[in-house]
């Protein structure tokens, strides 16, 4: 029974996912997820009291398997100065393709998913702060990355352009931080 229960809840967040993908935070209603996830309200708040906490696990569980695959992408990495902030950005960039990406524009509206979306960037520049990298290059890069989010609002390109200027930047990002992490020249 609980594992059904799980079963449905991601159901439900994955029907969120896709509702906030098609409509944004503001506009996705509690009728267009239900739909999605093929479950009655009285299903949906059996889980969730109200639309908010479901955005709130939605978030939770976005930035928890951005920093799970983060962590399996660094043990795959040869030992070295800048390894977690190569495999962090491996991952972040993997979570910028949708269905996985979630429009953070609409967080910065609500005051809890903001709140909510600021302890997870904290936390995940506190994994890659300490990572023997220039502190400024670190930050760079990290705003670089998170920057890409802002891709699809740029409706003017392609699919096929917005994943190979993804891929671009990927290589861009991980070429400053083997540059960083290099000794200096003598």
């Amino acid at each position: 029974r609980d594992m059904d229960a799980l079963q449905t809840r991601d159901r439900i967040l994955d029907a969120a996912m896709v509702a906030v993908n098609q409509a944004g935070f503001g506009k996705a209603t509690l009728d267009d997820i239900c739909l999605q996830a093929k479950i009655s309200k009285g299903g949906f708040l059996y889980h969730f009291p109200a639309k908010i906490n479901c955005y709130l696990d939605l978030l939770d569980r976005t930035f928890g398997r951005i920093l799970l695959l983060a962590h399996q992408y660094n043990d795959d990495l040869p030992p070295g100065p800048g390894r977690m902030l190569k495999a962090y950005i491996t991952a972040w960039l993997e979570y910028q393709e949708p269905p996985k990406s979630i429009p953070i524009m609409g967080l910065l509206e609500e005051p809890a998913l903001r709140d909510r979306l600021i302890d997870h960037r904290l936390r995940h520049y506190q994994l890659v702060l300490d990572d023997s990298i220039p502190l400024i290059r670190t930050q760079t890069v990290l705003l670089i990355c998170n920057g890409l989010w802002t891709l699809p609002f740029l409706e003017r390109a392609s699919t096929q352009q917005l994943s190979t200027f993804r891929e671009t930047m990927r290589g861009e990002m991980l070429a400053i931080i083997d540059r960083s992490a290099a000794p200096p020249d003598t």
